[in-house]
C-alpha cells in the first residue's frame, strides 16, 4: 500500500514532535541537551569582515566579476586565463576530467596547479573549486553513481540518501 505526500509529512511531523515531549522529570529536552558536548567555538563569520573589505578595497570591478565566474576549467586555454579573466572559481563539470589521465595523481596535479598559478595572481586569493559529483563523481572511472536526488527523495528512505551522499563525498 502506498503512502501518500500528506500521510508521510503527518507521520514524519508526529514522530519529531514525541521528540519534544517532556523527557526527564517533566523537563523536556533539557537534560539531554545538556549532557551533549559542547561544540569548539568557531569564530562568527561577520568576524572576518574587516578583513574582507579591506582586500575587496583593492579589487577592480573587473577582478570582482572574475571572483564571482566559475568557468569550465576544460575551457581553459593556459594557466594565465586565471589571471587574465580574474578567476576566482573553476568546475570540472561532466566529461571535464584532467588530460593527463583519470586518476587520484592526475586529479590531484589539476588542482594544485590551478591553485598555484591563483596564487600567483596580484590579489592572492585561492580558487573555488567544483566537481559535479552531485550523485557520485561520475568524472572518475570506477566511481559509483546514485540516481538523481529526486529519484533518492523519493525512496522515502533518509538513511539511503545519507548513506549515498557519504560514498559520494568519499569519491
Amino acid at each position: 500500500m502506498s503512502t501518500t505526500r500528506r500521510e508521510f509529512l503527518a507521520g514524519t511531523l508526529g514522530a519529531f514532535g514525541s521528540t519534544l515531549a517532556p523527557t526527564v522529570s517533566g523537563r523536556g529536552l533539557r537534560p539531554i541537551l545538556d549532557a551533549l558536548p559542547s561544540a569548539p567555538e568557531t569564530p562568527r563569520l561577520s568576524s572576518f569582515d574587516p578583513e574582507v573589505r579591506r582586500l575587496l578595497a583593492t579589487l577592480t570591478l573587473e577582478e570582482k566579476v572574475g571572483q564571482m565566474t566559475q568557468p569550465d576549467q576544460m575551457f581553459l586555454e593556459s594557466l594565465d586565463d586565471i589571471e587574465t579573466y580574474h578567476l576566482g572559481s573553476l568546475l570540472s563539470g561532466g566529461d571535464s576530467d584532467p588530460k593527463s589521465g583519470n586518476d587520484l595523481q592526475s586529479w590531484t596535479d589539476l588542482y594544485d596547479r590551478y591553485q598555484s598559478r591563483a596564487l600567483e595572481t596580484r590579489p592572492r586569493i585561492p580558487l573555488l573549486y567544483g566537481v559535479d559529483a552531485v550523485h557520485g563523481h561520475n568524472n572518475v572511472i570506477g566511481a559509483t553513481m546514485f540516481p538523481q536526488n529526486v529519484g533518492l527523495g523519493a525512496t522515502r528512505n533518509a538513511e539511503l540518501v545519507e548513506k549515498s551522499a557519504r560514498v559520494s563525498r568519499r569519491s
